[in-house]
């Protein structure tokens, strides 16, 4: 879910900027702890300002999060990035 989105300006070479900021909740119904890897497509040439979980950036274009929810639990990723067109 996107929780803001702000234009910056970047100068050149870039036309265009964009900071936009993320948040997305997973639960586990099991009564056992769970592993899940979120992947996010993310366009252009991005940067990474802040984040609730450390990413890996598996592709130009993708970032992905592997996290622990608890049993019967929730965890919460949050992040923000520049995106640079």
């Amino acid at each position: 879910m996107d929780t803001n989105y702000k234009k910056v300006n970047y100068g050149h070479p870039y036309n265009y900027a964009a900071e936009s900021t993320y948040r997305i909740e997973l639960k586990n119904a099991k009564d056992q702890p769970t592993t899940v890897k979120v992947q996010e497509p993310i366009p252009g040439d991005w940067e990474m300002i802040r984040e609730s979980f450390p990413h890996t950036k598996i592709a130009s274009g993708l970032a992905e999060w592997e996290m622990k929810i608890p049993a019967d639990g929730k965890t919460t990723l949050e992040y923000k990035v520049l995106v640079r067109y």
